[in-house]
């Protein structure tokens, strides 16, 4: 598996975290798309992969793909969204080869199929809920990025982390470390 992972990280992601996936798998490209169903699945996927393995660099590509492809997905006032998206785009009709060619990549209220449609609601729960793990070794681990409480009970005490971050543009401007966490 390792090694079909590996080709795959190669190969077929593109420069926002995720794989192509424009109907069609394949290398990735310049004019290759991504749709918004792949940007959810991927997420689920190396998600479960860093719980199972432990192994940071699924957690690390898990942030990648939510904070560059899963923003990507929607327009900022998060009423419209697209069927595709591709890095290298320009303008906001695309130029797909497959699927609902250039008007993939509008942002609509809705694109047929409505699969996509239905993948933004998986995207930040999708997220969300792998932010902390309880390895198997006991305690807990802050796996994901970003500003929360998680309220929980570790060896029958109640436990109530919290994680205060800021961007790291915004870290590296003022010097200071990313992300805290205080028990």
């Amino acid at each position: 598996m390792r090694a079909w992972l590996d080709v795959h990280e190669r190969v077929c992601r593109q420069p926002h975290g995720v794989t192509v996936a424009d109907e069609q798998f394949g290398w990735a490209g310049a004019n290759r798309g991504t749709e918004t169903c792949t940007v959810a699945g991927d997420i689920l996927l190396y998600a479960t992969l860093a719980g199972v393995t432990g192994e940071g660099r699924f957690a690390d590509h898990v942030e990648r793909s939510f904070f560059n492809a899963g923003a990507a997905c929607v327009s900022r006032d998060f009423m419209r969204h697209v069927y595709f998206q591709a890095p290298n785009r320009t303008q906001a009709t695309g130029s797909f080869h497959a699927g609902p060619a250039g008007k993939g990549g509008i942002y609509k209220t809705k694109h047929w199929p409505l699969c996509c449609t239905a993948a933004l609601a998986r995207i930040l729960p999708g997220y969300v809920q792998w932010m902390w793990m309880k390895p198997a070794a006991g305690g807990l681990a802050a796996t994901l990025y970003a500003p929360n409480t998680l309220e929980t009970e570790l060896d029958g005490s109640a436990s109530r982390p919290r994680s205060r971050s800021r961007s790291p543009c915004a870290c590296a401007c003022q010097n200071g470390a990313p992300t805290r966490v205080s028990p």
